[in-house]
């Protein structure tokens, strides 16, 4: 397991576009960095992209970098081959995010403004304007998070199904926002099938 760090909002670089060129950078350089680390290629279909709430919205937007204007220093007809996405939480809708002030006004530290001032940014940042995703991706959501509604995931579900991606939401009850990285909550069963049914998928 690689955990890739990234520069984040308040922190020197961080925000637009440094958090996206680390995120961009990171995951490129997986294979080379397990080669060198394990001695052996790696295995695209035994990789998984997971993320839990900004790592969510971070895992959705790799997956979506084909969908990138042509034009954009993010895109790529050639992204790192990873079997599919797991996001927990994630935010995954930035318009709708900055609409309710998610997180005090995240999105728009994130991208340095609202939609209506920064269209350009939210069009390359936002993974439901980027669908459909270039692979499956599973999203998982707490029926009771307060930090991340579940109608961000169901947002991104129905514009990615609409353009013919693979994209199915899973809605666990009586979970919060951090009880799905809680090895000890009752969503933990789920993150973990979840996890094995990509991987397993045609295998």
């Amino acid at each position: 397991m690689a955990t890739p760090e990234y520069r984040r909002v308040g922190q020197p670089g961080g925000g637009w576009p440094g958090t996206f060129d680390d995120v961009a950078r990171a995951v490129d350089a997986v294979p080379a960095l397990a080669a060198a680390e394990l001695g052996a290629a790696v295995d695209p279909a035994r990789v998984l992209l997971l993320g839990h709430s900004a790592g969510g919205h971070l895992a959705a937007w790799y997956a979506s970098r084909p969908n990138l204007p042509a034009g954009s220093p993010w895109f790529t007809d050639a992204p790192l081959p990873v079997r599919g996405v797991v996001s927990l939480a994630g935010v995954l809708d930035l318009r709708l995010a900055a609409a309710l002030q998610l997180g005090d006004g995240a999105t728009q530290a994130l991208l340095g403004g609202e939609p209506v001032e920064e269209p350009d940014r939210y069009a390359a940042a936002d993974p439901s304007s980027l669908t459909p995703p270039a692979v499956p991706i599973a999203l998982l959501h707490g029926e009771d998070d307060v930090q991340v509604p579940v109608g961000l995931s169901r947002a991104y579900e129905r514009a990615a199904r609409a353009d013919g991606g693979d994209a199915r939401l899973t809605v666990l009850p009586g979970i919060e926002h951090f009880g799905l990285v809680d090895p000890a909550s009752g969503a933990w069963p789920s993150v973990c099938s979840t996890i094995e049914s990509l991987l397993n998928v045609d295998q």
